[in-house]
């Protein structure tokens, strides 16, 4: 297991940015695999991790030897996650078109999720994500190319598939594991 804050996040110094995030999730990449040379990596993202997680899988799919990539409660789009929290509320709903205009989407995964492809992604959300709506995870698995999996979490709340639904998450995880290494 190697887990890390992106800069700005936990307890890491700096200043949160898509670009920094990133620039982040690459750098523990490479690091890992140059402290574990010959071993293969599976990405687990969760939350904005998972687009982070999708972003570097793409940008680093022909550096390291990726095998399989998670992503949970995530979204495509920094965009479209932006204008969903603003129509949450009656008070900034009528600011969703300024989401396409002060947010970037340049690090968003959404147009190359196809690219991920020959590795195998597996998508999971619950239905009661409040947090990421459940159709932004819907989305990437139409997105993407085979081999692909979307696991529903029926009655399942943002992040919890894998703490609160360990026989269908752990089980399944641990089930996928075999069958690629």
């Amino acid at each position: 297991y190697f887990i890390f804050d992106y800069q700005g996040y936990g307890k890491s110094e700096g200043v949160s940015s898509q670009e920094g995030t990133i620039l982040d999730g690459c750098a523990a990449l490479e690091f890992i695999t140059k402290k574990m040379p010959g071993h293969s990596l599976v990405l687990v993202g969760q939350s904005l991790g998972g687009a982070i997680a999708l972003r570097v899988a793409i940008d680093l799919k022909d550096k390291l030897p990726i095998r399989l990539v998670v992503a949970d409660s995530t979204f495509y789009s920094y965009q479209a996650i932006s204008r969903k929290v603003l129509a949450r509320r009656w008070f900034t709903w009528w600011l969703q078109p300024l989401a396409w205009v002060l947010v970037s989407d340049q690090y968003a995964p959404e147009d190359e999720i196809e690219k991920i492809s020959p590795i195998p992604l597996i998508v999971v959300h619950g239905t009661k994500d409040h947090v990421v709506e459940y159709e932004l995870g819907e989305k990437i698995f139409e997105l993407a190319k085979e081999p692909k999996e979307f696991w529903s979490i029926p009655e399942g709340r943002h992040i919890d598939c894998f703490w609160k639904f360990p026989q269908i998450c752990q089980k399944k995880l641990l089930e996928k594991l075999k069958t690629i290494y």
